[in-house]
């Protein structure tokens, strides 16, 4: 037999990627959530300045990167267990 044995394929997780997912839910709901409360704030506030604006743009910011992450490590993850189950 020409072919290979294959080693025992697995989901493509690790703990790492898990990890990564798991802290950017959690970075999508508290940096979302604060945003929107600085948002919620700023609007009924008279005294809101630049600042408030530039920390509800920073965490809207932080938001979007936490949901890259958790989009990456599931693409990766998907991409390695495709790779190993042909």
């Amino acid at each position: 037999m020409d072919e290979q044995p294959r080693p025992d394929s697995g989901s493509g997780w690790t703990a790492g990627k898990v990890v990564g997912v798991v802290l950017g839910f959690l970075g999508m709901a508290g940096f979302g959530v604060c945003s929107l409360c600085g948002i919620v704030i700023a609007i009924d506030s008279q005294y809101a300045d630049g600042f408030v604006w530039f920390l509800i743009i920073l965490g809207m910011g932080l938001t979007a990167l936490s949901y890259w992450l958790v989009v990456t490590m599931r693409r990766k993850a998907r991409e390695e267990r495709d790779r190993d189950n042909p």
